[in-house]
């Protein structure tokens, strides 16, 4: 991997889906480490954050219901600050995760303005939950659904049970970003200790 490089999470404002997935990897690569199945130096390279395609909630914290959930489960869900997604930031990346096919056509719009080796992967998040796996292999490459079947849905709308279901679901995806990481990290990894997605 390049210097600077990294995966972003992507959804509408930067204060539920996309900071909470931020929050859950950033605990899990802590734990990879701890366990020996990334090497120290390239977890403190290597850069986790997240983003909105809009500005509507710039500068805002975490939605305090996504707080409640995370730190529930063990979660750190202080210090963020909601932020746009920009061309200039994805040319940072080499990984842009996007909660649903809307925020994915942002990206790969984005991705355009970009030379083409500046250009990160993008995925939808939930290509990443082996319970997808079939809509998944139906997908050609570089391309998101035409229906919501892979979205994550914003838990805005609703009450403290829908961040529940969100956290679950990207708890679920999780291990299949790990293991893109990994993979990325070490060529050929050795066995691995399994990685819980909640603190002890």
């Amino acid at each position: 991997m390049r210097a600077g490089s990294g995966v972003v999470f992507v959804c509408t404002g930067n204060i539920c889906r996309s900071v909470m997935a931020e929050r859950i990897l950033t605990s899990a690569l802590a734990q990879d480490v701890a366990a020996g199945n990334l090497p120290a130096a390239f977890a403190e390279s290597f850069v986790v954050d997240s983003a909105g395609t809009s500005d509507e909630e710039a500068g805002n914290p975490v939605d305090p219901r996504a707080v409640r959930v995370l730190e529930d489960a063990g979660y750190d869900a202080a210090g963020h600050t909601a932020r746009q997604i920009t061309s200039e930031w994805l040319a940072e990346r080499d990984l842009a995760i996007a909660m649903t096919r809307r925020h994915f056509a942002v990206l790969t719009r984005l991705a355009a303005h970009l030379p083409e080796e500046r250009r990160p992967e993008i995925r939808m998040f939930r290509s990443f939950d082996p319970a997808c796996a079939d809509l998944v292999a139906d997908l050609p490459p570089h391309t998101a659904p035409q229906d919501s079947a892979l979205d994550v849905n914003d838990p805005w709308y609703g009450g403290p049970a829908d961040f529940l279901v969100t956290r679950d679901l990207l708890e679920a995806g999780m291990p299949g970003v790990l293991a893109w990481i990994r993979a990325r990290a070490t060529p050929e990894p050795a066995s691995l200790v399994p990685t819980s997605f909640r603190s002890e």
